[in-house]
């Protein structure tokens, strides 16, 4: 319950700075359709309204060390849509069906392993919101 509160946390901080500033806090390669990556220092930095050119006013979206690591110790990951599309789509590593999602962003967890994909209580990653069927 803890981590998918905090990856919900992260989410909305990165929805409202998306609102703030039309963008997101990230630089990605022009002709991306999607950002996927790992909410480490640099990211979180910018959320947390340290100095940065991607926040200039220094707003601060959420509070850097609550949602620094999940509660196993591992940096949350994200995954938003750069081409307004409104769809993201996470692959899964063991090669079966992608996880599907309808929104702007999600934020999620490895779980407990650390590790991409994988099922049941103690491997399954944990997401902010639940993907399309």
């Amino acid at each position: 319950v803890q981590t998918m509160s905090t990856a919900r946390q992260l989410e909305l901080a990165l929805v409202i700075y998306q609102t703030e500033y039309g963008n997101f806090p990230v630089t990605a390669p022009a002709g991306d359709n999607d950002f996927t990556g790992e909410i480490s220092g640099d990211v979180l930095g910018i959320l947390s309204g340290k100095a940065d050119p991607l926040n200039p006013r220094q707003i601060v979206f959420i509070e850097g060390r609550q949602a620094e690591l999940d509660r196993w110790g591992h940096p949350f990951h994200f995954a938003v849509d750069l081409n307004g599309d409104g769809e993201l789509t996470i692959p899964d590593p063991d090669g079966s069906s992608p996880k599907v999602f309808r929104r702007q962003v999600v934020v999620w967890s490895l779980g407990p392993d650390g590790q991409p994909g994988g099922k049941g209580p103690l491997q399954a990653d944990i997401f902010s919101t639940a993907p399309v069927d």
